[in-house]
């Protein structure tokens, strides 16, 4: 018997991003996501794993449900940048530090 999952109609984003100054992986990021309206924020950290012979996954994934507008995305690198960026949902988003214009915090 063959199962099919059908998913759903949910809203999602993926963030992947590379650093240049700080370091490759973005290893310690924080980026927030927040809906337009400020209904919803999530925060996500860049983490290189957990115990041993282990390690998360570089992209960061958010799902904000029946939501379809955009997004606000912050990111706070390790080395002090903020860069901030707007984007739509259920996107695959790519994010270079200093790329787009950042600000020392």
């Amino acid at each position: 018997r063959l199962f099919l999952n059908d998913g759903n109609k949910n809203s999602w984003l993926q963030i992947n991003l590379t650093g240049r100054d700080c370091n490759r992986a973005a290893i310690g990021a924080r980026v927030t996501v927040q809906t337009e309206e400020g209904a919803l924020a999530q925060l996500r950290e860049v983490d290189g794993g957990h115990g041993s012979g282990s390690q998360d996954s570089l992209t960061l994934e958010y799902g904000f449900g029946a939501y379809k507008g955009k997004v606000n995305i912050v990111v706070r690198w390790p080395c002090g940048r903020q860069e901030e960026r707007v984007s739509e949902v259920n996107k695959v988003v790519a994010i270079e530090e200093g790329k787009y214009g950042s600000r020392k915090q």
